[in-house]
């Protein structure tokens, strides 16, 4: 934190340098050095004060595209990217019987939002909607509990130290586009799992039943990893160590995937690099 602030002004100042010698008309000379002057003034106050204590992000900030909007973020005239959206009423839901990823009550995370990085937002992944919900910590000035924000924007979040990449290209698994957990990246494979709720309805209550799709990422191509024969498949030379490994670490594509599956995706992803 502390080094990325003195890049910070470090920068401030050699742009405020390069004005100076350089003979521009009004108001793109002394104007424009006097507000980054007066804001290198008012950020090292600031940035001092709560050095230890905010949640300050200096990461993507371009100083000369968009520093106003930045400290103004900072300071709170203008909300960040992640409360932009529309009111979103999360409806009540029990402990068990809930819409959302592994648990219905909001988890501090990670969020990354138009290529800024945003930590201690508090969210809820709804997996049922594939929806990423934002708890609104400034109620005293949007009055709204919980924000919608622009799912579009959203590059990726973190939370349960899971990592979530929302998946809007044009190559796409047989899900769709969306979030899906990054649950494996190698050299030259990489699996991605979509996490789906199903609703069932009966005459005295809802229920949710949970389902995990796993998606190998090979030579540009999602494969949907649904059984032992797809990696054999794609890898025939290593078919005899490949059931082995499956084997040895009770690897079973019906369970949740685990940590068993991962050594044997390092094993695929290894016979790759010859």
């Amino acid at each position: 934190m502390v080094h990325a602030y003195f890049s910070f002004i470090h920068k401030l100042n050699r742009n405020r340098d390069e004005l100076t010698d350089i003979n521009l008309s009004w108001p793109f000379s002394k104007q424009y050095m006097y507000f980054k002057t007066y804001l290198l003034a008012i950020v090292s106050l600031f940035v001092i004060n709560h050095l230890c204590f905010s949640q300050i992000s200096l990461k993507g900030l371009d100083i000369d595209e968009n520093a106003g909007a930045w400290f103004q973020e900072e300071i709170g005239r203008i909300p960040p990217p992640y409360l932009e959206g529309t009111q979103y009423t999360v409806s009540g839901q029990s402990k068990t019987q809930h819409q959302f990823y592994r648990s219905p009550t909001w988890v501090e995370g990670k969020l990354i939002i138009s290529g800024r990085e945003y930590d201690g937002v508090f969210v809820l992944y709804n997996i049922y909607r594939d929806l990423l919900i934002v708890l609104n910590t400034r109620m005293n000035t949007k009055g709204v509990p919980s924000i919608l924000p622009n799912q579009y924007r959203i590059n990726e979040f973190n939370i349960y130290n899971t990592r979530f990449i929302h998946i809007q290209d044009s190559i796409t698994p047989s899900t769709g586009k969306g979030f899906y957990e990054f649950y494996y990246e190698g050299e030259y494979i990489s699996v991605f799992v979509k996490h789906i709720k199903r609703q069932s309805l009966n005459s005295s209550e809802i229920t949710y039943k949970e389902k995990e799709v796993a998606f190998l990422y090979y030579e540009g191509k999602f494969i949907d990893l649904k059984s032992r024969k797809v990696l054999i498949r794609i890898f025939p030379n290593e078919r005899k160590e490949l059931k082995q490994l499956m084997r040895k670490n009770g690897v079973r594509f019906y369970k949740p995937y685990d940590e068993g599956l991962k050594k044997v995706l390092e094993f695929c992803d290894k016979s790759l690099n010859g």
